[in-house]
């Protein structure tokens, strides 16, 4: 609650996740990273302050900051973050922050302050969808739909005993546009995004930027098209459309009738969008006209837009038999092959005993020297001369010298020895150097050089103390604003860390043990300096020849055309070089984990702590534990391990550049980097059967009715 403050001070409101307006109803999912937006208004003193945004999440604690500018008159200004979620094994996943507080700072006093109360959770498995509509409805006919869709990042495990799978049906929000985020991991709950007859100067360009990041990470957006074609062509949508808008036609929804066998209510034409499709689009639904296909779709970085050339929220839709069936295939239009970016972030978050008792990622991270120790032998011998040389031998020795009154020297001079000689070996041991080692994946699409990227950074501390950490881009100017989340620790409840949202997730003042790690994920924006091309060319049933260029700035090691458990092998591409193989195009199937072949680990000891610390065993560590972590298993019983997703088509390569530099103190940090290149492969138009179909969910036949939600209870795992 507000604290007691003197009257006409400046005053705090906070709205943690998605809400319609300020003042109304808002969700949030637990074990997500999640939006929150703060009011500050009411009269105030001029200065600089300080907002501070304190979360703790299952012993997990970070305080978020950003600088705002406060004046004598009325204040109306609006600050917005997204709170990291609880991380680490399993026992804390999912679970319900904690604290959540809101504090003004002005010269170093406290001014305002509030605790927030959580809103409504919407459960893990739920399909979230957000829609930008101006009347804020259009789609809560769907609410109580079982379209058989899940989050994303839902694990199947835990529903797949007989009347265990509840079909809750998608959770539709809405917001309001000053309630959106400006940083794309608010909108990380999310598997879709309906951009309805909004303009998109509504949206503030931060807004607009993490809208496309969040796509260009793998998210679907759904654009409606209609008869105002001008906001098609400003802000955001005008770089993202499938289609370029010409104008708007009447045009007949007859296809839409055919196939799902119900007339659409109303006019026999509505308004359509038309315009060209793009080179790199495709259609998905065609119309009666080529200039007016009724939905197209192109990728996105990782992501799919999906542009629809009527309205399908106008309020004429909303009584339509085929509604939900038509929505539900919109819906599936993103890419649903696994991520594995989520997958090695949730790599090192599982049960230890289903990971050979260690955090395979982690401890290769962490380097040879944190795990490294004296041999038993050694350690048996130092005690043995210290027991021995500072009683018995001692004490026959100034005996014999009848000087045994030394002993009140010799014995402080012996502890002081063992003890300094006990800290230079374990320094030998140990080392002296602060290092931060990386590992990186790098999603994207071929032909696009929109590429996303997820980086796991370990520091080593070779003593005590505090850093300021710098994971990202060298020039913080336009970089992207992200918070870095901080990977599982058993200081992270006593130590929090502090991130300067200002300066673009920079982490403040974190807090290090002699000998010991900190560890953090930070998304990433990477440039390559091109795209990764790919041609394919049917030469048989379901078997394609792959030629593969490199179009980026780096050269790319063991490079492979990765299809469902398998793999071919096109070997290094320098940059401009090209390399050709043979693929299988077979019908996608569900895993959560990718069929790395075992040459794509390095023999290196991993596992091995007296294993040297040069450059290439570093590296040989790292990335035979990147295949590792992307190739874990989630437990049969449990279902902890990595999200699910279908086998994907893809080329894949590694890379030793430095992708994500970090800076520690100001300066530039040692410490290897290994980078996992993962390009996904466009279906081939000639394509049939069900890999089709997944490409393009209208080429399947659509069920012919959908479900009422069953009135139960659902079911929330942890």
């Amino acid at each position: 609650m507000l604290l007691a403050l003197p009257a006409h001070a400046v005053d705090l409101d906070v709205v943690v996740g998605f809400a319609q307006a300020m003042n109304m109803p808002a969700r949030y999912r637990p074990g997500d990273w999640t939006p929150v937006t703060v009011f500050v208004h009411g009269p105030g003193a001029n200065g600089q302050a300080e907002l501070q945004l304190s979360a703790s999440f299952g012993g997990h604690s970070a305080v978020y900051t950003r600088r705002i500018a406060l004046h004598d008159g009325p204040n109306s200004l609006i600050s917005r973050f997204a709170i990291c979620p609880a991380e680490g094994p399993y026992w804390v996943r999912n679970s319900a922050p904690e604290g959540l507080t809101a504090s003004l700072l002005l010269d170093g006093r406290k001014i305002a302050e509030k605790s927030v109360t959580l809103p409504a959770p919407i459960d893990p498995a739920q399909f979230g969808v957000l829609a930008l509509t101006p009347d804020q409805s259009g789609l809560t006919l769907l609410a109580r739909k079982q379209l058989g869709l899940k989050h994303r990042e839902a694990n199947p495990n835990p529903y797949r005993q007989p009347g265990m799978d509840p079909d809750m049906g998608p959770a539709i929000l809405y917001a309001d546009p000053l309630l959106l985020p400006e940083m794309h991991q608010g909108y990380a709950s999310l598997d879709a995004v309906v951009f309805g007859d909004i303009p998109p100067d509504a949206l503030t360009e931060p807004q607009q930027q993490a809208l496309k990041e969040y796509v260009r990470r793998g998210g679907l957006l759904v654009v409606t098209g209609g008869p105002d074609t001008a906001r098609l062509k400003a802000g955001v949508l005008a770089e993202l459309l499938p289609v370029r808008p010409e104008g708007a036609a009447p045009a007949s929804l007859s296809p839409l009738a055919r196939r799902y066998g119900a007339a659409v209510p109303g006019r026999s034409e509505v308004l359509c969008t038309e315009g060209k499709v793009g080179p790199d689009s495709r259609i998905l639904l065609p119309g009666l006209s080529p200039r007016s296909p009724l939905v197209t779709a192109r990728p996105y970085g990782s992501g799919t837009i999906v542009f629809v050339a009527f309205d399908p929220s106008a309020p004429e839709f909303r009584s339509w038999r085929a509604a939900p069936q038509f929505w539900k295939d919109l819906l599936s239009c993103g890419d649903r092959t696994i991520d594995p970016a989520r997958s090695i972030h949730t790599a090192d978050q599982v049960m230890p005993w289903m990971t050979m008792g260690r955090y395979v990622l982690a401890d290769a991270l962490a380097g040879a020297r944190a795990s490294r120790a004296p041999p038993w032998y050694g350690i048996a011998i130092f005690l043995a001369a210290y027991i021995l040389l500072l009683v018995p031998i001692s004490y026959f020795i100034l005996k014999r010298l009848d000087r045994r009154e030394l002993a009140w020297i010799t014995a402080p001079v012996l502890i002081v020895l063992f003890t300094v000689g006990s800290y230079v070996a374990a320094s030998t041991y140990k080392g002296g150097l602060l290092s931060a080692n990386r590992a990186v994946v790098v999603d994207g699409s071929a032909g696009s050089d929109l590429y996303s990227g997820y980086g796991m950074l370990t520091i080593y501390a070779p003593a005590r103390g505090r850093l300021d950490v710098d994971a990202g881009a060298p020039d913080r100017t336009g970089a992207l604003e992200a918070a870095p989340d901080e990977l599982w620790s058993r200081d992270s409840g006593t130590n929090p860390i502090e991130v300067d949202m200002d300066a673009g997730g920079v982490m403040r003042g974190v807090p290090v043990r002699l000998w010991d790690t900190r560890s953090f994920g930070v998304p990433l924006a990477p440039s390559l300096g091109g795209a990764i091309k790919t041609t394919t060319k049917r030469i048989k049933e379901r078997v394609y020849r792959l030629r593969v260029t490199n179009g980026t700035h780096l050269l790319l090691r063991d490079c492979r055309a990765l299809f469902g458990s398998e793999s071919r092998e096109i070997g290094d591409l320098a940059p401009g070089a090209s390399g050709e193989t043979t693929i299988r195009w077979d019908e996608p199937v569900q895993t959560n984990s990718l069929s790395l072949p075992a040459s794509a680990a390095p023999s290196g000891g991993m596992f091995n702590p007296q294993s040297g610390d040069t450059p290439d065993e570093s590296r040989a560590r790292i990335q035979q534990g990147m295949v590792s972590a992307l190739g874990t298993q989630e437990n049969e019983y449990g279902g902890y391990g990595s999200p699910p997703g279908l086998t994907p088509h893809a080329v894949i390569g590694w890379c030793y550049d430095d992708l994500m530099p970090v800076r520690i103190d100001g300066r530039e940090a040692l410490g290897e980097e290994v980078n996992f290149i993962f390009v996904r492969i466009p279906t081939p138009p000639d394509v049939h059967g069900k890999a089709a179909q997944t490409a393009n969910p209208f080429r399947a036949r659509p069920v012919s009715w959908i479900k009422d939600v069953e009135r139960r209870q659902p079911v929330n795992m942890p």
